[in-house]
């Protein structure tokens, strides 16, 4: 009987600051999963946006939750990797096959929420486009057809890099612990490539998010005379613009940080060819590229909730039903109401968005 290939001598790997890097990312990691379950309900909620985008941008928050579920799960086969029981009890099938599951869903889930984000740009193209009508296709059939349909392509683009692998390398059937089964030691060109092509493609998205809002800004200030259903979709999409781009631009730069250190990593890769010891110096790069979206869903959850003003509204409602529900003394109020700023910057008020929506509507036609 074969003897399974012993773990080889890591030292950066098993280093106390990667340690602690790990830890801390496994707890943004869970405070992440809560925090876009919670943005789901608001927006599941919320009324004053197109069923297209919210189901979206619901789509993004369903994906981050699971891209940090299993950053969650990545970093426990790192603390399982630490234990001698992966050796001594011969367990290094199945860590290797967790491995390779883990990183299917990582590579998965990244595909999918750059193919969304681009997707939500074209959305609100169309929005703009198709202003006079836009508002009619309000079909949730639709819009959970073009989510579907980013979602098998993601997938599917992920099987294809996970099968080329798996043919040259066999990860699933190895006898020697993965130190690691990531696409960038197998194939660092064609990773290379596609970064480098998302960065000069959300750059240019980026910059045409910046264009529709400022021509959907002109458009509703000069569409005094224009139907109500215009005037009305000329507003959304510069109240929701207003995040998008901001959401766009962070994870533009995200996607340039992660470009960046794919870069130094291919070089090391080229230079050096791929060895256990080029794995373990990398292992810093490799995981600050990795956590990149980590962190950006820390940003794309404070950018929807506090830039869409209907969410960040009912966000504070609920924060101030929290700090009251302690008071011994808490006697019955009259609902919060929201507050938006309506024409001449001047505060519109309502207890519901629907209230909100037909006060602008009557203070625009005063």
């Amino acid at each position: 009987m074969e003897v399974p290939s012993p773990t080889p001598l890591l030292k950066e790997i098993t280093s106390v600051p990667i340690y602690i890097a790990t830890l801390i990312e496994s707890i943004i990691n869970v405070i992440n999963i809560f925090a876009c379950i919670y943005l789901i309900i608001k927006l599941r909620k919320t009324r004053l946006m197109h069923v297209n985008l919210k189901t979206m941008l619901i789509s993004i928050s369903v994906t981050l939750i699971l891209f940090n579920f299993f950053r969650f799960v990545k970093s426990l086969g790192y603390f399982i990797l630490q234990s001698d029981d992966v050796i001594t009890n011969y367990q290094i099938h199945f860590y290797n096959r967790f491995c390779v599951m883990n990183r299917f869903f990582y590579d998965a889930t990244v595909n999918v929420l750059s193919f969304t984000m681009l997707g939500l740009i074209l959305e609100r193209a169309a929005a703009t486009c198709f202003a006079r009508v836009y508002e009619q296709t309000n079909s949730s059939c639709l819009a959970q057809t073009i989510v579907v349909f980013q979602w098998v392509c993601g997938i599917f683009a992920a099987i294809s890099f996970l099968l080329v692998d798996q043919f040259e390398k066999d990860y699933w059937n190895s006898t020697t612990v993965l130190v690691t089964c990531s696409f960038v030691y197998t194939r660092p060109e064609v990773v290379l490539t596609l970064f480098s092509s998302s960065v000069i493609l959300f750059c240019a998205f980026t910059a045409f998010s910046i264009f529709l809002y400022f021509f959907n800004r002109k458009k509703f200030q000069r569409s005094t005379n224009k139907k109500l259903t215009m005037r009305y979709q000329y507003k959304e999409n510069v109240t929701t613009l207003t995040f998008l781009v901001p959401m766009f631009t962070v994870f533009g730069i995200s996607n340039i940080i992660s470009t960046a250190l794919i870069v130094y990593m291919f070089v090391h890769i080229t230079q050096q060819g791929v060895s256990d010891a080029l794995v373990d110096n990398l292992w810093k790069i490799e995981k600050a590229y990795n956590a990149t979206v980590s962190v950006y869903t820390i940003f794309f959850v404070f950018i929807c909730s506090k830039l869409h003003h209907p969410l960040w509204a009912s966000v504070m409602k609920d924060f101030k039903k929290v700090c009251r529900s302690d008071d011994k003394n808490f006697t019955q109020e009259k609902p919060s109401s929201l507050r938006l700023a309506g024409k001449n910057s001047r505060l519109v008020e309502g207890t519901t968005e629907g209230d909100v929506y037909f006060k602008t509507l009557r203070e625009t036609w005063s």
